[in-house]
C-alpha cells in the first residue's frame, strides 16, 4: 500500500472497529434510519473538511470555520424563518456572508494578529470559536428563540418547503449528503490531478 493512504486507512479502520463495537450494544445501528442520519448529520461536515483540508495543504490553519458555520446557520434561521426570504435567495446570501465574513473579516483577526504581533494562529482562531459560539449562543437566546419551544434555547422549526429534499424514504437522508459525496470527489480530482490542486501543495 501506498504510505500516503495509511492515515485513510487507519481512519476508516477505526471507524469499522467503532462500528462494530457500537453494533454489538445498540443492535438498531444496523437500521436504515441510523444509517441515514449518521450520512446526514456529517454531510455538513464533509464540505468544511474538504474546505479545511485545502487551507491545511497550502500551510494554513484556521480552527474557527466550525463556529463560524454555527453563525451562518443562524442567519440563515433568521432569513427564513422570521424574514421570510425565499430559501434558494436565503442560501446564496449566506454563501455571500459566509464567504465575506468566515473567509475574509473573521481570518482576517488571525492574521493580523500573526503578522503583527507573532500571535500563533492556531490560538487565535480557536479562541474566535469561543466568540462566535456566545453571538450564536445569544440570537438562540434572544432573537431566534421559539416563542413556542417551552423556553429552550432554539429557534423556529423550518417549514418543509425549507428542508431539503429527502432521497431515501423511511429515513432522513436527503440530497445534502449526496452534495457532500459529489463535493469530496470533486476536490479528490483537483487536488490530485489538476494543476490547481499541484499550486497548492507546492504552496504549503
Amino acid at each position: 500500500m501506498n504510505p500516503r493512504l495509511y492515515p485513510l486507512a487507519a481512519t476508516i479502520a477505526i471507524f469499522l472497529l467503532a462500528w462494530v463495537i457500537c453494533v454489538l450494544q445498540f443492535p438498531f445501528m444496523l437500521s436504515t434510519r441510523v444509517v441515514g442520519n449518521l450520512l446526514t448529520d456529517n454531510a455538513y461536515l464533509g464540505i468544511v473538511a474538504v474546505g479545511m483540508t485545502v487551507v491545511i495543504l497550502s500551510g494554513g490553519i484556521d480552527l474557527s470555520v466550525g463556529s463560524v458555520m454555527g453563525f451562518i446557520g443562524a442567519v440563515a434561521a433568521v432569513m427564513i424563518v422570521s424574514m421570510g426570504i425565499p430559501v434558494p435567495i436565503a442560501i446564496l446570501a449566506c454563501l455571500v456572508i459566509g464567504g465575506i465574513i468566515g473567509g475574509g473579516a473573521w481570518a482576517a483577526v488571525p492574521a493580523l494578529l500573526r503578522t503583527r504581533f507573532k500571535v500563533n494562529e492556531i490560538l487565535s482562531s480557536l479562541m474566535l470559536t469561543y466568540v462566535a459560539t456566545l453571538l450564536l449562543s445569544l440570537l438562540v437566546h434572544g432573537p431566534l428563540r421559539d416563542p413556542d419551544g417551552f423556553n429552550f434555547p432554539e429557534s423556529r422549526l423550518f417549514h418543509d418547503a425549507a428542508l431539503l429534499p429527502i432521497i431515501w424514504d423511511g429515513t432522513s437522508l436527503h440530497i445534502g449528503a449526496l452534495i457532500a459525496v459529489l463535493i469530496v470527489i470533486a476536490a479528490w480530482i483537483m487536488i490530485t490531478r489538476h494543476v490547481i490542486g499541484f499550486q497548492i501543495r507546492v504552496i504549503g
